[in-house]
């Protein structure tokens, strides 16, 4: 069974270092490291290669072991910056 190990380089509740110690398990594994993302959403639509990549591997195309960048995160500077733009 081909089993797809997603996590990110600021993942601190999936991290690379899980699915490195998981792999050997498993036969037919392939990992997609994104490099810059945390648990949250970056890790899925930060990159469109990431969908594109999990596309391709649940249509059963040849996917290999990959590495994606996404843009580093932004850090709350003050107060306002802490501010839903949507008013909430």
């Amino acid at each position: 069974m081909p089993v797809l190990f997603i996590s990110g380089t600021l993942d601190g509740r999936t991290p690379p270092a899980n699915a490195e110690a998981l792999r050997p398990g498993f036969s037919d594994s392939r990992t997609l490291r994104v490099r810059g993302a945390s648990h949250d959403n970056e890790l899925w639509v930060g990159n469109p290669e990431i969908a594109a990549g999990i596309g391709d591997f649940l249509a059963g195309r040849p996917v290999g072991d990959k590495a994606l960048d996404v843009a580093a995160p932004v850090f709350a500077r003050s107060r306002s910056d802490l501010v839903d733009p949507r008013g909430r």
